[in-house]
C-alpha cells in the first residue's frame, strides 16, 4: 500500500506566474510601461516590433506577470525611443 497522496485541489501550489502577479513592483512597472506606450501612440504589437520582443511578452509585462531582465528594459526603451530610467515608475 502506497503512502502517496495527491495534493489537495482546494489549495493549489503557487507557480512562478502566481508569485510574479502578486509583486507590486512588477505591477507598477507594467502599468507605467502601458502609460508610456499609449503616450507614444503605440499598440502592444507596435512596441513588440520596435523592441524586437513578442507581443505576448509585452502583454505579460504590462499585467505585472514578468520579472524583466535589464536587457529587456533596454529593448523596451529603444522601442519607445526613450531611456531606461524613464520607464521606471515614480512609485519604485
Amino acid at each position: 500500500m502506497s503512502s502517496f497522496s495527491p495534493p489537495s485541489p482546494l489549495v493549489p501550489e503557487p507557480d512562478a506566474s502566481d508569485v510574479a502577479m502578486s509583486d507590486a513592483d512588477l505591477i507598477a512597472f507594467g502599468a507605467h510601461l502601458r502609460t508610456c506606450r499609449r503616450a507614444a501612440g503605440m499598440t502592444q504589437e507596435d512596441l513588440a516590433f520596435a523592441s524586437n520582443l513578442h507581443w505576448t511578452y509585452i502583454s505579460q509585462i504590462e499585467r505585472g506577470m514578468r520579472n524583466l531582465t535589464y536587457k529587456s528594459i533596454l529593448m523596451l526603451a529603444h522601442g519607445l525611443d526613450t531611456t531606461p530610467g524613464r520607464l521606471m515608475p515614480d512609485t519604485l
